[in-house]
C-alpha cells in the first residue's frame, strides 16, 4: 500500500491524522486549528513564490493539493500542540482600564491575527530578497523577531512560544522518518530547500517547522488577550 505513496505524500498523511484526532478531542482549540490553517494556506503561495522565483499565478498554478494540505495541518498543529501535550488551557487576562477604541479593536482579533501575519510576511520577504536568505532561514528569523515583540509584552507566552517550536519541528521530524521507513526514500518536498538533512528529513524543513511553531504557537493567544492555565 504505501509503494503507492510518496514519502512527502505519506508524511502529510500523517499529519493529518493527527490533525483531525486532535481537532475531535480538543474542543477548546477548534476555532484556533480552523483560524492558523486557513492563515496558512493564504500564505503559501506567496512561499512557493519566492523559492521558485515565479509569480503569484504561477505559483497558485503550480501547487498540488498536497502542499495545501501539509501547510494547513502545520499552521494549525503548531499553535495547539503546546496545549495538546500539555494540557493548557485558557481563561481570558484580568481586566484593564483601556479606552474604548483598544476595547472595540481586541473584538476584532481576527483582524489582527492577519496584521501580525502579514508583518511576518513582510520581513521574510525582506530577508529572503534583500539579504539572499534562504526560505527556511528568513522564516524562522522573521518568526523570531515577531516573537520577541510579544513576549516583550506577555511574557508569560515564552515558554509556549518555545515549547510550540520544538514540538512542531518534532512532530514533523517524526512523521517524515516515519514515512521514510515505510516508503525507504527520503522526504523531498517542493516549497522547501533541501540543503542537508537529519535522519530522511530536510534540515530546511525543521527549520521551517521551528519557525512555524515559534510565531503561530503564541501568536493567537496574544490576539485574543487569552491566558493559558
Amino acid at each position: 500500500m504505501f509503494e503507492l505513496l510518496s514519502p512527502y505524500e505519506l508524511m502529510v498523511g500523517l499529519l493529518t491524522v493527527l490533525w483531525i484526532g486532535l481537532f475531535i478531542y480538543e474542543r477548546e482549540l477548534r476555532v484556533e486549528m480552523l483560524a492558523l490553517g486557513l492563515l496558512g494556506i493564504f500564505l503559501l503561495p506567496l512561499s512557493f513564490t519566492i523559492l521558485q522565483n515565479t509569480d503569484v499565478a504561477d505559483g497558485f498554478t503550480n501547487l498540488a493539493f498536497t502542499d495545501l494540505l501539509f501547510t494547513y495541518a502545520i499552521a494549525s498543529l503548531s499553535g495547539i500542540l503546546f496545549h495538546a501535550v500539555l494540557g493548557k488551557h485558557y481563561h481570558l487576562l484580568p481586566s484593564k482600564k483601556r479606552k474604548e477604541s483598544e476595547d472595540s479593536l481586541a473584538q476584532w482579533w481576527l483582524i489582527r491575527l492577519l496584521l501580525s501575519i502579514l508583518f511576518f510576511v513582510w520581513i521574510t520577504l525582506l530577508l529572503n530578497l534583500a539579504f539572499g536568505m534562504t526560505l527556511a532561514g528568513s522564516v524562522f528569523v522573521a518568526a523570531a523577531m515577531l516573537t520577541i515583540y510579544i513576549v516583550s509584552h506577555r511574557h508569560d507566552l515564552l515558554y509556549d512560544a518555545i515549547a510550540s517550536a520544538l514540538l512542531t519541528a518534532f512532530v514533523v521530524f517524526l512523521a517524515g522518518e516515519l514515512a521514510a521507513l515505510f516508503t525507504g526514500v527520503p522526504i523531498s518536498i517542493s516549497i522547501i530547500e533541501t540543503s542537508g538533512s537529519i535522519g530522511s528529513v530536510p534540515t530546511d524543513l525543521l527549520l521551517w517547522s521551528l519557525g512555524v511553531g515559534l510565531l503561530l504557537g503564541p501568536l493567537y493567544e496574544y490576539v485574543r488577550r487569552f491566558q493559558l492555565k
